[in-house]
This record gives structure tokens, C-alpha cells and sequence, in this order.
């Protein structure tokens, strides 16, 4: 609509904090309830989407101004006079750089630190606040790589683009001033800044944009209260007004100075809070967005402080938007709008790729900071090696997850009708919200410098209205009771010694605790040991006295607690440091011992890392952890009742809370989507790692009465209790009741003996003699002289850290950290041992199959299965197919399905089909999957049968895969009404594969662009022209290209419906976890794979639940870009429901809306009207929605996940039937070469043989007849 104006009034009461009946149980977050004061300072800074200043407004000034003020007598005393607000380029004033003086940018930077000083507030300890209202506008003309470097233009813009009064700008708002002052009444102060960017304004077209700020307070009483209005206009699409709550010397907002926030700095203590109240009248349109609190940080990438240095310094904002039409941009398949993980309340990471368990809807979007040392040209725009702006967002939407820090849970919460008070926990959502570093530096320590409220309005397709009225708006820090103060905990850095001789803490992480008089040493001591999976053992508790930075106090009683909190009563924090013994003393040695085969030999040994920490969901890999198995759902197959594991470390369940419901959701094991013997940690292995090892080790034997599960443990523990002590022993008596070792040394009398506990399994220590007398502990004992099964335990432990570690790789690190020489094929056989004790056999494995079919029918009725066996009964083929996959697919489900195939890691062959689809939100969305022993056209053919027999009644379906002979016959053989689209990867890879050699590798990157141009193509002619650039560059590919059946590969020549859908390995952004598992027995690789789609369907239903758009999020941003891509184009009507539409540059397109068709193809091959489309049916007055396909909407989606996968009893702990009919393994086939990721491709069709004499075809020159 010409003239469609987009507004959002907002309307921010800033209260001071009512103290009332709590006194001093609340501060104000600078120490002083500045809000309160009746003197003033506020402070005004506007600049571009660049974050620059441009040309200034006419007459204007720099957009630089300011209100400060003192009460004396009642009277205001003004620290800044307008004729300094007007300040504008070529003005000087006192302290100005003479460089800046003819560069506006420079010169608003000059101008800002001036008026920053004249409004300078110096109370001490610590300044009151200071108000900043910062307004940025924005178009679509730009885009990050137009962004300026600091101090430059960006070059002009092309014409037709957005009018700008000087060259390479973008327009600076004009600015009016209403100086604070007091009304008539005596009682009231009130002051105000208002204006537009409007500079050629057409008031009477209703395209002007206006903004004001106006603060007012009684004398006296109460606290100033802050009025905003935004109205954007058709030039002026985005505009952000906000309001900066600052502890400051001094004023600034601005990214590209020097100046920007640097001086001000909040409480860093993780205890800040802020109190606010907001009734909102009214809520803008799905782009309006309105930040409830912005915390504002800074740090540099490479692990330093801020010190204003523009090219390394990184400004960070946190901000959660309450808007309940803002739908999450970070998604399972858009991961790069996400932080890279979600840090749990108790610490725990969940990486983004984990999609059963990030919660995507908590996260809006996020964009990593760039550096401006690079040139402006981003990769992405918010990619952290060439982003121009050194700044990073993470914006946050109301989502479970956030309960524990007070901030909306849902939707809505806060929004129209909701008026409520909110106390946010800023301090603890801020200390746990990732932040971005370059890889391999020393973490930063963040300091927050802002609070902002504010909003931001981007462009709509209707007006945007809304109005916040707030009630209070404090911040405080919540005293602590008495006798109790805030530690906050720091370890993994390091202490540095200055001149003066003080210790000086850097680097490392950190976490805040609460500690009291009534605090348990031991208590303490094992709540920090669980912060950083350290053995409480090996750790050291320290910290400094007031004003003493150069002796450390031990921390080892409960009277060093209280003494701490004594010491510290008046600065509610202390600095806690919490160190590692790097040296342990080891007083025992090794001595040289005689070949024996009843001789064990312990090394010393360089520890290892902890087998037992406790479970994590991080997506780190490396240290790896055991987790059991105790249960399984409710017995019932209730999916609503999770799965529990039982920590190997401690015993207790592992808990995560899912922040997409807020129950309890308890993972299926340590690590998701991983088998559940093994769960990664998120912590390197370091020196503290190894020395809990080997005290772990040390301490394996402790005495008489000790008791063991049974004599393996025992003679295990005795095996390790050796090593780590150096020196070796003997059995005097090694039997399954008693055991007896003696130390080998000569004349030794250390010597153990344990037995078992009648009635029981247990064994228990009976005697010791912990006496060494051989000099243990001074030299190695003998290297070759180590047993199979101590080989094996270490081999074993190794595969705990690094369960993909070769061989050759094993028998190198037991060398390097024991001293043990290991053959090639005795670390193959340690390897084989330890992962069969740790996984089970697999060739026993094969045998539970047929248990495993029967459990997953009976938990999961509907479910297909079929156990295929060869005549020797040697494993052959196995398909499954649950209910809830096959019920989605034909509620919910495009009839599209892409058929891939992976190879399993084994030792014995096996290859994973996969059938896979889409949901309506583009998400993959698994049907069925089979293993199979050998990948050929018999087996797809078999899988294809049983697809279509567990689909029963569908339509016609579309295939997408590959175009090999055997499985495009099978596909029509099977599924005789569907269509096989060729995948354009494979397609592409065969074309290069045959013209080697026959084109230049640039003419093929150029063909290969034009091939994909011809394949997307919604129209003939479009096809014809990308063939014809083609033929020009080789005749020989393009008869290659039509030869290989463009009317399976081709949007304009297919018949079925691909919905734009080119490649076939969409099912490997799924199923990408099989290649990076170790070798796994068959059930375990199946059963991983049900808890995955289990975990999916269920997250995604739960998200679902949450969306409030008629079609999915991804779809409702499609048709978004659509809408405004419409915006510009002119309707012609015609006949009956056909349409003439024409562009900018004069192309005509013909809509039919009642065919749902567009001449330029996309309406039919997406599924969802194009832009021409979109500006016929808005000219008609038609709803969008109606004409998108269903499968798009939130309600199909929503029954594409209505079914369950139900849970399983543990595989790996069935009993097999001997008496059962045995399943033998597939025969070990093993290629020449590495194996093959994929199965080999069809070659498709061959250039014929051509002589290079004759040109004929069919013989080469050697054998041409013409010239013989």
C-alpha cells in the first residue's frame, strides 16, 4: 500500500527501586539509586546500519547531544549549553583531534567524548547512572559488505537505491531538543529529544518517520520515567530506539571508537539481578521485536580485556525478545544462527549439533563477531574471521530453559494482557550464554557495561503498533544473609608475578557459589571438584587476604571457611582459587625383576585420564566415559517416560532437564546419540586429568577389609595398584576363592591376601603387609616382561579416551606413558579384546537379532521388521520400519523419499540403506532403513519390496537417488506409478569423472555452474538457454549431458514432484553419525539408531507445540522473502484468474491462481506461491495461506509427529538362547584398499571411441581404415 507507514510506540517507565519494607536487602546495580536523583544525565547518539555517522542533517549538528543537569535551590543547572548539542562538522571545540574536525564520523567521536566530559559524574566509590538513548536506522540497500572501515565511506550505491544526501551515506536524523526544565507547577522536571530522518519528508503522504524520547520526575519523589516513540516509514523500514542504563565517566554507544562503553563497567558479581515491571498495551507485527533486557559486554577474541582498541575489542549483547510472532531462526537444519552450544544451569554444554537435546526455540538468532583488521568481505555476515563488526548478538525468545533465571518461559509471557514483574537473574543467564573466542586462547573474563530496554522494528506487510507502559525498572544485588558470602571459584589459569612481587590471576573459568558459616569443608571441597571433574584429593583451595595480593591462604578445615568469610564480611565476594598438585610425591620404586610366567610387571606410569567422570551431553570428542544402563521406560512403552542411566562414577541417575518442556527428560545415555558405553566429557586431558588417574591407581588397594565385586576386580585393582606403585609381584595363590600376591623384590615383605566372602561373590582383603623394602619406585621394572591382561586393561582404557584410536596409534601412547613395547599385532588383539568386554561380542551380537525384531514389534505395534538369514544361516538383510516413521510420513509428509546408502564400520561387512523424507519445516525425516550384508541391486531391489508393503495404500512417490541401472530398474519394477529423480551430486561427479581430460578444469567449473542452472530451471526456455552455454564452451558435454536423461534430473523436463530437491544424500545430515562411531556390534548400531529418531520425533513435537504461525517457521521466512520481493512489482489484470505481472526491468510473468501456476515455474515446484504470485493474490485480497501447499502448515507438521517411538529393554544385556536357532555372522570380505564410503556409481553414458584422423566413430588412428 503506497503510503504504508510501519509504527511502534513505546512507552518505558523507568522506576527507582522501591526499598520499602526490604531496606538495604536491594542496591541499585551501580551502588547508588541514581534513578532516583533529580540531577540528570542522558545522553543522545544516533548512527547508521554501518555503525557509522555518514552526512549530517542540515543545520543539525553532529547526532550528538545531551542533557545533564544538578538541582540547586530548585533550579536546574544545566552542564551543557545547545549551542554545544549543535556541534557539527568544521566547529572545534576544546580537546578536539584536528584530524577529526572535516570527517563527521571522526568528529561525532571527538564530539561524544566532549559532551561525556562536561556531564562527568565523580562520586565515588562509584558513579550513578547515566541514560543513553541510542537510535540506529537501517535499509535493505545495504548490507554488511558496504559496511565502511573505521573512518572511511562505503561507496556509493547504485542508482535507484536509497536517496542519501551525500555521497556513500546513509541520512542522520534531524534532532530536536527540549532541555530539561520545570514546569509550571513547580514540582515536575521533564525534558525530551524527538526528530526524523526524513530530510525531503512528505508528511501529507504519511511517509515520514519520527521518533521521541521524553523523561520526566517530581521533585523529590519517585524516580524519571522515560516515554518512547518510533514511527518508521517506507524509506526508513528499520529503525531501534533504546534506552542504555550505564555506570559511567563520561558517554558512549558508538562500535567504531574508541570510546564505545569502554569506561563504563556493571558488577561483575554473578549474584546481579534486575527488577522490571512492563504492561504492554499493545504488540507489533512477527518483525517488531522489543528486548526486555540487553546486557552489553565486552572482551577481545583473543582472551584479553577491553582497552578500546577498535580493531580487537568485541562488544557483545544478549537479548531476549518477548514478541510472541518472532520465530527462531537457529534451527536442527539452519545450526549456523545458533551459538555453538547451550550451557545448562549446572554447567553442562549441549552442542548445537546435537539435535535430540539443543533447544533451538530458546535461540532467536546469533552472529559471531568479525574483526575489522579484514577486509570487508564477509564470507557470511556474521562469519568471525571476516565480519567487518567486531560485535556478537545472541538474541534469546521465551523458552523453558530459561526458568531458572526468572526470564519468560513461553510465548507470550509478558506480552498484550501480562503485565507483571520480572526478576531476572542477569548475572547467571550472562555468565552461562556462550561467547565467541578464537580457538586456542585463554578464556576472557567478561564485564558487563550496559543494561538496555529497547525495540526494533523491521520492515511488514501491515502497520506495526504496539505500546509498553512500565511500571518499575530496577536493579539490584541480592544481599546476601549474614555470615555468608559470594566465592567465586577460578581454576585453569594461572598466576603471574608483577614487579611489586603481587599475584596476579589469568585465564581459566569460572563459577560463583554461595558460602556460609554453616559450610561443610568437605562439602565445599566436593562441589568444586564436581565444577571441574577434578579428584578432591588433587586439589588445592586458596585464596588472598584483603588488600594482600602476595600471600595465598590455604583453605583445609571448616574454620578456614568462616575465617575466609570474616575476613571478607564487607565485600560480599571473594576471589577463590582452586589448584591442581602438578607433582605428587611417589615414594615408591621398581625393582629389577627375573623372567617368570607367574611374574605381573607394573610401570610407572604417566596417568590417565579418569574412566569414570560424570556424564556429560557435550558434543566434545576425545575423553570418553561409561555409563549403565538400569532401565527403561515404565515397562509399558510410555515414550513419556525416559530412559534413566546410572553414572559409572557415582551411581546416581544422570538427570538432564529438557528445556523444551521442563520435565525431566532423562537422556538414553552419557553422550546423545552415542552407544551407551561410551559418553564424551567436555575437557581436554591435561596434567590435572592424568594426576587423579594415578592417584585413582595408587589407592586401587587400600588395605584389610577392602572388598571387591569378585576376584577379577581384585586381581585388576592388584594389577594397577602395582603399576602405579613400580614394582612387580607374584602369585603365591591364584585361585577363583583366594588369591595370594607377594612383592618379586628380594627379601620383600610386602604381601597381600584376599579371599572370597562366604555365600557371596565379593572378595575381600583378609592380610596386607604394605611394607616395601626393594627400593620400589627408583627404576622401571622390565618392559617385555608385562602380562596379556595388563596389556589389555591399559589397551582398554585407552579406548575409553579415544575409542577410534588404530593400532599403531595404541602401541605408541602405551610406550610413550608406560614404557611398554607393543607389536602391531599385539595392540590389534588388546584392541579387539577391550572392545569386546567393553560392547560385547559382535559375532555374538548377531545372534540377539531375532530377540531385538520381537522387542521392537511388541513395544512398538505397527512397526515392520523383517530378519532376512542365508541358507548357511550367516546374516543376510534386516529392514525396519517403525509405526511412528511410517505413520508420520503418510500423515504429514511430501510422497518424497531419498534413497542413500552408508558403510558400517565392522569387521564383518555391512552397508545401512535408508529411505528417507521431509517434514514440513524441510527437517529429515527417517521412514525406514535396512543392513544389509552386501550393497547390489538384489538387496535395494529387497528393500524397495519392503518399503512398499509397509507403506500399503499411498500415492505416487517420488524417488530422489542415484542413477545406477539396477536401482532405477527396481524403482519402477516396485513402485510402477512413481518417478525416479536422479540425484544432481552423483550426476555431476560422473559428468567430471568422464571429461577428464577433454575440458580445461575452469570450462568445467563454468559448465558445472550452467548444469545447475538447467536442472533448476522452472521453464523450457530457461533449460535451453543453460544447455546452449553450455554447447558453447564443449559440444562433448553437452551430448553427454543430453544423454544422460535430463527428464530425470531437470525442474523443467521432470514429471513428478521433487519440491526443488536435487540431491539424494539429504539423509547424511541424519545419519552422518554412523561413519564417526568405532565398530560397534549390529544390535547396538540399530538400537542407536531407534533412540535417535525416538529422541527426534519427540523434540520436534514438543517444539511444534510452541509455534504459533499457520505454516512452519522456515516456510513462514520463505513466503516472508516472497512478500517483500512482491513489493515492487505491477499487477495488469486479465482474463478470468490469468494475470500479467511485470518487474522493474520490464519481464512479464503470467499467474494463473487458479491452476497454481506462474509462468516463471517456481509456484509449482515449490509448493508455495512466488513473488508474482504473492502480488496477484494480495491485489485480490486473498489470504497467502490458502494457496500454499498443506504439507507446509504447522498443523501437518504437527501430525507428522503424533506417534511415538517407544523405548527397548537394554540390548546388551539379553541373555542369548543357546538352545535358539544360532545367526551367524556375514563372511569377512575385505577389499583391496581403504573401504569405500560409497557403493560404486553407474558411469552413465560414455563418449563413443572417435579417431583423430578420419573423425569417425568407432575406431581409433592405429586401427582407421580410410588412411590405412
Amino acid at each position: 500500500m503506497e503510503g504504508q507507514v510501519h509504527v511502534m510506540f513505546v512507552l518505558i517507565n523507568v522506576l527507582g527501586m522501591l526499598l520499602g519494607a526490604r531496606g538495604k536487602d536491594y542496591a541499585s546495580a551501580v551502588g547508588d539509586p541514581g534513578m532516583r536523583r533529580d540531577g540528570l544525565r542522558v545522553g543522545f547518539e544516533a548512527w547508521n546500519f554501518c555503525n557509522e555517522v555518514g552526512q549530517e542533517a542540515p543545520e543539525m549538528g553532529s547526532p550528538r547531544a545531551a542533557d545533564c543537569f544538578d538541582l540547586s535551590n530548585s533550579s536546574l543547572v544545566h552542564k551543557v549549553s545547545e549551542a554545544e548539542n549543535k556541534l557539527g562538522v568544521g566547529k572545534p571545540f576544546p580537546g578536539i583531534n584536528p584530524g577529526a574536525l572535516k570527517n563527521p564520523d571522526l568528529y561525532a567521536a571527538e564530539k561524544e567524548k566532549y559532551l561525556g566530559s562536561l556531564c562527568q559524574v565523580e562520586d565515588k566509590p562509584q558513579p550513578w547512572q547515566f541514560w543513553m538513548v541510542m537510535l540506529k536506522n537501517g535499509n535493505y540497500d545495504t548490507t554488511s559488505g558496504l559496511c565502511p572501515e573505521n573512518g572511511k565511506k562505503v561507496p556509493p550505491f547504485e542508482p535507484g537505491g536509497f536517496p542519501c544526501s551525500g555521497d556513500g551515506c546513509m541520512n542522520q536524523p534531524i534532532l530536536f531538543h527540549q532541555p530539561t526544565q520545570l514546569l509550571e507547577d513547580g514540582t515536575t522536571m521533564t525534558g525530551s529529544f524527538n526528530g526524523t530522518f526524513e530530510l525531503d519528508a512528505e508528511v501529507g503522504g504519511g511517509l515520514t518517520s519520527f521518533y521521541e524520547v521524553v523523561w520526566e520526575k517530581k521533585l523529590g519523589v519517585g524516580s524519571w520515567v522515560f516515554k518512547h516513540k518510533l514511527k518508521t516509514s517506507k524509506k526508513y523500514p528499520w529503525l531501534m530506539l533504546y534506552l542504555r542504563a550505564d555506570a559511567t565517566k563520561g558517554f558512549s554507544g558508538g562500535y567504531h571508537y574508541d570510546t564505545r562503553g569502554m569506561l563504563k563497567t556493571l558488577p561483575e558479581s554473578p549474584n546481579f539481578k534486575v527488577r522490571l515491571t512492563l504492561d504492554i498495551k499493545q504488540g507489533g507485527g512477527p518483525k517488531s521485536q522489543f528486548y526486555l533486557v540487553d546486557i552489553g559486554s565486552c572482551w577481545k577474541n583473543d582472551g584479553r580485556q577491553c582497552d578500546g582498541d577498535v580493531l580487537s575489542d568485541v562488544t557483545r549483547y544478549s537479548e531476549m525478545i518477548i514478541n510472541p510472532q518472532t520465530a527462531a531462526w537457529c534451527g536442527p537444519t539452519s545450526q549456523k544462527n545458533c551459538p555453538p552450544y547451550h550451557i545448562t544451569p549446572k554447567n553442562i554444554k549441549i552442542y548445537r549439533n546435537d539435535t535430540a537435546h539443543f533447544p533451538y526455540g530458546a535461540y532467536h538468532y546469533y552472529c559471531a563477531p568479525g574483526n575489522a583488521q579484514h577486509l570487508e568481505q564477509p564470507v557470511d555476515t556474521c562469519d568471525p574471521y571476516s565480519n567487518p563488526q567486531a560485535q556478537e548478538i545472541v538474541q534469546l525468545l521465551p523458552h523453558p530453559i530459561w526458568a531458572d533465571y526468572g526470564y519468560p518461559t513461553k510465548q507470550g509471557d509478558g506480552w498484550e494482557g501480562d503485565g507483571r514483574t520480572w526478576e531476572l537473574d542477569v548475572g547467571g543467564l550472562s555468565s552461562r550464554l556462550y561467547f565467541y573466542q578464537d580457538p586456542g586462547t585463554t578464556p576472557a573474563r567478561r564485564i558487563w557495561r550496559s543494561i538496555d530496554m529497547g525495540t526494533e522494528i523491521f520492515v511488514s506487510d501491515k502497520d506495526e503498533v504496539a505500546e509498553v507502559s512500565g511500571l518499575v525498572i530496577g536493579s539490584y544485588i541480592e544481599a546476601m544473609a549474614k555470615g555468608s558470602i559470594i566465592a567465586i571459584c577460578q581454576s585453569g589459569g594461572k598466576f603471574t608475578t608483577g614487579s611489586d612481587g603481587s599475584l596476579s590471576y589469568t585465564g581459566g573459568d569460572a563459577h560463583a557459589i554461595g558460602v556460609s558459616h554453616e559450610t561443610k569443608f568437605n562439602e565445599l571441597k566436593s562441589e568444586m571438584a564436581e565444577m571441574w571433574k577434578y579428584a578432591p584429593n588433587a586439589m588445592a583451595i586458596k585464596y588472598f587476604l584483603p588488600n594482600n595480593k602476595k600471600t595465598l591462604i590455604t583453605i583445609s578445615s571448616n574454620k578456614d571457611i568462616k575465617r575466609m568469610i570474616d575476613f571478607h564480611k564487607d565485600s560480599g565476594t571473594v576471589d577463590v582459587y582452586i589448584t591442581i598438585d602438578e607433582n605428587p610425591t611417589n615414594n615408591v620404586s621398581p625393582v629389577p625383576c627375573s623372567r617368570s610366567s607367574r611374574t605381573t610387571v607394573a610401570e610407572s606410569v604417566t596417568p590417565l585420564f579418569n574412566l569414570f567422570p560424570v556424564s556429560s551431553v557435550s558434543g566434545d570428542s576425545g575423553q570418553l566415559n561409561t555409563s549403565t544402563p538400569v532401565t527403561f521406560g515404565d515397562g509399558n512403552g510410555n515414550t513419556e517416560q525416559p530412559n534413566i542411566l546410572v553414572d559409572g562414577n557415582i551411581g546416581q541417575p544422570n538427570i538432564l532437564v529438557d528445556g523444551n518442556i521442563g520435565q525431566p527428560n532423562i537422556i538414553v545415555d552419557g553422550n546423545i546419540g552415542q552407544p551407551n558405553f561410551l559418553a564424551p566429557v567436555g575437557s581436554d586431558v591435561g596434567d590435572a586429568a592424568q594426576q587423579k588417574l594415578y592417584k585413582s591407581w595408587k589407592n586401587s588397594i587400600t588395605g584389610v577389609h577392602q572388598k571387591f565385586k569378585n576376584v577379577h576386580e581384585f586381581r585388576d585393582a592388584l594389577r594397577k595398584y602395582a603399576t602405579s606403585h613400580g614394582f612387580t609381584y607374584t602369585f603365591k595363590k591364584n585361585e577363583c576363592t583366594r588369591v595370594t600376591a607377594k612383592c618379586k623384590g628380594e627379601g620383600c615383605p610386602w604381601r597381600v591376601h584376599a579371599s572370597r566372602v562366604p555365600t557371596t561373590q565379593l572378595f575381600q582383603i583378609k592380610t596386607m603387609n604394605a611394607t616395601h623394602t626393594c627400593r620400589t619406585g627408583t627404576e622401571l621394572a622390565n618392559p617385555r616382561s608385562a602380562s596379556r591382561k595388563l596389556v589389555a586393561c591399559i589397551v582398554k582404557e585407552k579406548l575409553l579416551e579415544t575409542p577410534n584410536s588404530k593400532p599403531r596409534d595404541i602401541a605408541e601412547q602405551i610406550h610413550r606413558n608406560f614404557g611398554i613395547e607393543l607389536k602391531y599385532s599385539q595392540a590389534w588383539r588388546g584392541i579387539e579384546t577391550a572392545r569386546e568386554e567393553l560392547q560385547g561380542s559382535c559375532k555374538a551380537s548377531y545372534n540377539r537379532l531375532p530377540w531385538l525384531c520381537q522387542k521392537i514389534v511388541e513395544t512398538n505395534p505397527g512397526s515392520v521388521v523383517t530378519l532376512i538369514t542365508r541358507e548357511d544361516l550367516s546374516f543376510h538383510r534386516l529392514f525396519v520400519a517403525f509405526h511412528a516413521s511410517l505413520c508420520g510420513f503418510q500423515n504429514g509428509c511430501r510422497p518424497l523419499i531419498f534413497l542413500d546408502t552408508l558403510t558400517l564400520k565392522s569387521k564383518y561387512q555391512s552397508e545401512l540403506l535408508t529411505a528417507t523424507a521431509l517434514d514440513g519445516d524441510d527437517g529429515i525425516f527417517p521412514v525406514a532403513f535396512a543392513v544389509v550384508d552386501v550393497l547390489n541391486d538384489d538387496n535395494w531391489h529387497w528393500f524397495l519390496l519392503q518399503l512398499k508393503s509397509a507403506l500399503s495404500a499411498c500415492q505416487p512417490i517420488t524417488f530422489v537417488a542415484d542413477r545406477d541401472k539396477g536401482l532405477r530398474q527396481s524403482i519402477f519394477t516396485v513402485f510402477e506409478t512413481s518417478y525416479h529423480a536422479y540425484c544432481l551430486h552423483h550426476l555431476i561427479e560422473e559428468f567430471k569423472k568422464d571429461l577428464q581430460g577433454s575440458c580445461t578444469e575452469e570450462d568445467v567449473n563454468v559448465i558445472i555452474t550452467h548444469l545447475y542452472d538447467a536442472s533448476h530451471a522452472g521453464t523450457i526456455d530457461g533449460f535451453r538457454k543453460s544447455i546452449g552455454n553450455i554447447r558453447q564452451i564443449s559440444t562433448h558435454a553437452c551430448e553427454w549431458i543430453l544423454l544422460s536423461e535430463p527428464e530425470h534430473w531437470a525442474n523443467a523436463l521432470f514429471e513428478g514432484s521433487r519440491y526443488n530437491h536435487t540431491s539424494s544424500a539429504i539423509a547424511e545430515s541424519f545419519y552422518s553419525w554412523v561413519t564417526e562411531l568405532p565398530v560397534l556390534p549390529v544390535v547396538q548400531i540399530i538400537d542407536t539408531v531407534r533412540r535417535k529418531v525416538m529422541e527426534l520425533i519427540y523434540n520436534r513435537r514438543m517444539d511444534s507445540n510452541r509455534w504459533l504461525t499457520r505454516l512452519t517457521p522456515s516456510l513462514e521466512e520463505k513466503l516472508q522473502k516472497e512478500i517483500l520481493k512482491a513489493q515492487s512489482l505491477q499487477v495488469q489484470l486479465g482474463l478470468n484468474s490469468a494475470f500479467e505481472v511485470c518487474d522493474g526491468l520490464g519481464v512479464v510473468n503470467v499467474v494463473n491462481i487458479d491452476l497454481g501456476k506462474c509462468s516463471c515455474g517456481d509456484w509449482q515446484l515449490n509448493g508455495y506461491p512466488c513473488f508474482h504470485a504473492v502480488a496477484v493474490l494480495q491485489r485480490m485480497g486473498e489470504d497467502l495461506y490458502n494457496y500454499c501447499s498443506k504439507y507446509y502448515t504447522t498443523e501437518t507438521f504437527q501430525s507428522t509427529y503424533t506417534e511415538s517411538i517407544n523405548p527397548l529393554p537394554p540390548v546388551d544385556k539379553q541373555p542369548v538362547d543357546i538352545e535358539s536357532e544360532q545367526i551367524l555372522p556375514p563372511p569377512l570380505r575385505r577389499a583391496s584398499g581403504p573401504p569405500k564410503k560409497r557403493r560404486i556409481r553407474s558411469k552413465g553414458p560414455k563418449r563413443p571411441l572417435r579417431c583423430s584422423k578420419c573423425n569417425g566413430v568407432g575406431h581409433n588412428r592405429a586401427t582407421c581404415h580410410v588412411y590405412a
